[in-house]
């Protein structure tokens, strides 16, 4: 039907009509008695599952590696590059056997 699918016959109480909710009900999005410190730019799940697991840090004393770590660091690591190899050396080969396969 293209750009008119809502005025097929499956378009009876909207597009919505058949999803179930994904949430739980009446949930504010507080969980009293944990707390998610400093945990932040994850999903929903990722979060939750680590702050009940207890993966992280609680309270003020966090270690100096820890206290001076930023996101980006834990993000874009050398273990996360897909160009550095498993020793840490540039994969300068295999870019320029990609780049003449490409030609």
């Amino acid at each position: 039907m293209g750009n008119r699918s809502k005025e097929g016959k499956t378009w009876i109480g909207g597009h919505t009509q058949n999803l179930k909710p994904q949430h739980v009900p009446g949930y504010k999005g507080h969980v009293p008695g944990i707390h998610s410190e400093n945990i932040y730019g994850r999903t929903y799940g990722h979060t939750t599952g680590k702050i009940i697991a207890r993966e992280h840090n609680v309270g003020n004393e966090i270690s100096t590696s820890d206290r001076f770590t930023t996101t980006t660091q834990q993000e874009f690591n050398n273990k996360n590059h897909r160009r550095l190899a498993e020793n840490g050396e540039a994969l300068m080969k295999k870019d320029k056997e990609d780049f003449e396969e490409y030609f």
